[in-house]
């Protein structure tokens, strides 16, 4: 059986990559609005914990201490709220990277903290909680007596 072979032309693999050149360039540089501005948010934690307890910091610029919701059920602690966008279409936008939305996370707190002692502030976009230590976790000096 005979197999025909192609022979290349000498410019087909020039034409290949200024086809991929062309391609990329218009990708990089197209005015469109990416799929990712309709991304929804989701803000980053941090712990840390120390002998007085856990602090979370959460991170969530453009939300208002009024747009976040802060609960505990049982030992599960939840930081609700929502990215509000600007509301107006702007037609001249050629590209957003924002996300908005509304979220939810939620985590279990050790039993060794007292889910009835949390405090909460916000500031410059970022939200502390702090849980303190339940008393019988906390570390206590034991008195000697001696005989």
């Amino acid at each position: 059986m005979l197999y025909a072979r192609k022979e290349a032309h000498p410019f087909d693999r020039l034409l290949d990559f200024r086809r991929d050149f062309d391609r990329f360039f218009d990708q990089a540089f197209s005015w469109e609005v990416p799929s990712s501005a309709n991304a929804v948010f989701s803000p980053s934690f941090e712990l840390e914990e120390d002998q007085d307890g856990l602090t979370i910091q959460v991170e969530v610029p453009g939300v208002s201490p009024e747009d976040l919701d802060v609960s505990v059920e049982g030992n599960v602690l939840t930081v609700a709220g929502e990215r509000k966008s600007s509301g107006d279409e702007r037609a001249n936008l050629h590209r957003s990277e924002r996300a908005f939305g509304k979220f939810t996370q939620s985590l279990r707190l050790p039993s060794y903290l007292d889910s009835n002692q949390i405090e909460a502030k916000h500031e410059h976009g970022v939200l502390t909680l702090h849980v303190s230590r339940a008393e019988a976790a906390k570390p206590r000096a034991i008195a000697i007596e001696s005989a």
